[in-house]
């Protein structure tokens, strides 16, 4: 597989868990109300950051250039409602930032892509009509 494929398929993977959580989060926030912390639309929308790490591994490269952060990855996710950055963290490794603003419920917060996953499987295996969009 190509580099090409391998980020228009991890873009679509990005994409589809976070409608997939934002989706979740508004079915299971949806009648309940907040008494204190951050307000219920807080609590819907989700933050995603990606190692550059685990970006690497999930396209398998031994490299990542920041142009393919900047050029491929941030405009592509910003296209599809997203808004999209690269951070550096502490350590030095750049992260891919990706959320749905305003994301401020630590709830709503995944320090990675499988764990982002790993959620959603859980709710949605739990209750498989949780994902589906509040309006159908």
């Amino acid at each position: 597989m190509s580099y090409e494929d391998a980020d228009d398929k991890l873009i679509r993977r990005i994409t589809s868990a976070m409608w997939d959580r934002m989706n979740i989060n508004t079915n299971q926030t949806n009648g309940r109300m907040i008494i204190a912390g951050a307000d219920p639309d807080d609590h819907i929308n989700p933050e995603l950051k990606i190692s550059e790490k685990e970006l690497k591994a999930l396209t398998e490269r031994d490299k990542l250039r920041g142009v393919v952060l900047t050029d491929v990855y941030v405009p592509r996710l910003r296209e599809a409602g997203f808004e999209a950055d690269v951070g550096t963290a502490a350590d030095g490794e750049r992260f891919l930032h990706v959320k749905m603003v305003p994301p401020r419920a630590d709830e709503v917060k995944f320090p990675s892509l499988e764990k982002l996953e790993k959620k959603n499987r859980a709710d949605i295996d739990e209750d498989p009509d949780i994902a589906r969009p509040y309006y159908e």
